[in-house]
């Protein structure tokens, strides 16, 4: 059961369904920033007209070049931040990795810096899987890996099928005696 061979080797990263959920948080974050912006400068269009009115003395069409050319740049701006943000959380998602080998767990993050550590899989004491309900809904979940020479625990946050990855570690590990939160093998 221990070779080394690729096949027994993972690289999981954290669920698809969050990317796409992370995604729909920047749109929505996005869009309040742009109706902000948006009631701002008609607030400024009411306030530059209202005292004109009066004084009968504004020139419409420069108004309206003025508050045209801002909206163009608050599209503008707020499509740039919007690809940010997504380039930012694919990113995100595609530099920070974990990877199941025979042997270890590693734990790979970062795009310009990147930070690895390795864990001993035979020091591996007990696995845990968490989900809420979403988890539960749409698969995904946190699998802890508790390592008693290091008195902490290894977390490999929101991945997909967290029962089968659970079930692929505890192949590799004997001395692990009970899986904890599982009831079956998925």
């Amino acid at each position: 059961m221990e070779s080394d061979n690729v096949s027994s080797v993972r690289v999981l990263h954290q669920s698809v369904v969050l990317l796409g959920l992370k995604g729909a948080i920047a749109w929505i974050f996005t869009t309040i920033l742009f109706l902000g912006f948006e009631y701002f400068l008609s607030a400024v269009h009411t306030v530059a007209v209202t005292p004109s009115l009066f004084n009968r003395t504004f020139d419409v069409s420069s108004l309206f070049t003025y508050v045209t050319s801002a909206n163009l740049l608050i599209h503008i701006l707020m499509l740039f931040i919007y690809g940010w943000l997504i380039m930012f959380i694919v990113f995100q998602w595609i530099y920070n990795v974990y990877i199941i080998e025979p042997k270890h767990v590693i734990t790979r993050r970062g795009i310009v810096f990147t930070i690895e550590d390795r864990f001993n899989m035979q020091a591996m004491q007990a696995i845990e899987v968490k989900q809420g309900l979403l988890g539960k809904l749409f698969n995904y979940g946190t699998l802890r890996l508790y390592n008693p020479e290091l008195e902490k625990e290894v977390t490999l946050y929101q991945i997909s099928n967290p029962y089968k990855e659970a079930n692929f570690i505890k192949q590799f590990c004997p001395t692990i005696d009970m899986i904890h939160g599982i009831s079956k093998a998925h």
